[in-house]
């Protein structure tokens, strides 16, 4: 059945109507955020098709592979099955779905640890309380101490965002050709991540005023940013922190762009955080869980 689906661009047009069916999607992950398709688009070659049920979505660089579907698998699944009993190449599958293809002997499945995404609680991220945060708290607070400016990102900010990155280089990965993972195995492009990153950030900015759901802000001293973040509000009660930099010049300018970003949010939906998966750098990794996570989304692929 995948070979008769009609797949085409992604494009703005449509990402109302793929929210839909994000929405209904059990389990949501930031990688198929609307959000961070479209700013990955050319860099993966990423494709869509739609159906009634379900939308699909390959990519054709650096190899043809078929990410999961997204609609409503839970009532759904035997159309599923279906589609994707001939699918042999499918990556970054939330967890519930693929114990479900395992279980139904339809696929069978391996874990992607370095794709794991970072859930953390919103009241914790904000409050930074008890000594789990006692260091993250510390520097904020001589963070703080500068006289230093929060605004939320808007069209007339973007070309300062532009000007952060040129001045301190904040984008690009100059220290290994590979990222090694825990096996020390090189499966993943460092170079090809960066630019990825830098890409999706250029992406982003230009089609500020047209991305739903997209929210961001810089922090300034001295009239120059000093830290910024790029973040999602499309999920159900989740923020997905998509991008995060900061001049490690002011101490403490990380955790400062994270709390301020949060505690200027008026939104009382929201009670996790997603700051997406470490793509198996060890040093990222040790990053990701000195914030103290509460949870993961998991994530296999097919097994070959």
């Amino acid at each position: 059945m995948i070979n008769k689906l009609n797949f085409e661009l992604i494009s703005l047009d449509k990402q109302e109507l793929y929210h839909k069916y994000f929405s209904a999607t059990p389990t949501q992950s930031a990688d198929y955020t609307f959000m961070n398709i479209f700013g990955l688009k050319d860099i993966y070659m990423l494709e869509w098709a739609f159906t009634d049920d379900f939308v699909f979505i390959r990519q054709k660089y650096p190899q043809i592979m078929y990410w999961a579907p997204i609609g409503d698998w839970n009532n759904k699944s035997d159309i599923l099955s279906d589609y994707l009993k001939d699918i042999n190449n499918i990556i970054r599958i939330p967890k519930d779905l693929a114990l479900y293809l395992e279980s139904n002997n339809i696929k069978n499945v391996e874990e992607s640890r370095d794709e794991w995404e970072y859930i953390y609680s919103y009241t914790e991220l904000t409050t930074l309380s008890g000594g789990k945060f006692h260091k993250k708290k510390n520097l904020y607070n001589q963070f703080i101490k500068n006289e230093y400016e929060f605004k939320n990102i808007d069209t007339t900010i973007i070309k300062d965002i532009y000007e952060f990155e040129n001045n301190i280089n904040m984008l690009l990965n100059n220290h290994n050709n590979t990222v090694e993972t825990e096996n020390n195995a090189s499966d993943i492009s460092n170079q090809m991540r960066a630019d990825a990153d830098i890409y999706m950030t250029k992406i982003l900015l230009d089609y500020w005023e047209k991305i739903n759901h997209i929210i961001g802000g810089v922090i300034y001293i001295d009239n120059k940013i000093v830290a910024y973040t790029i973040a999602d509000l499309s999920m159900r009660d989740t923020i997905v922190v998509h991008t995060e930099k900061a001049d490690r010049n002011y101490k403490g300018s990380y955790q400062a762009i994270n709390k301020i970003f949060l505690d200027n949010i008026k939104d009382e939906r929201f009670t996790l955080i997603n700051r997406e998966q470490d793509v198996g750098d060890l040093g990222l990794r040790k990053a990701k869980m000195s914030y103290n996570p509460i949870g993961f989304i998991e994530k296999y692929k097919v097994k070959n």
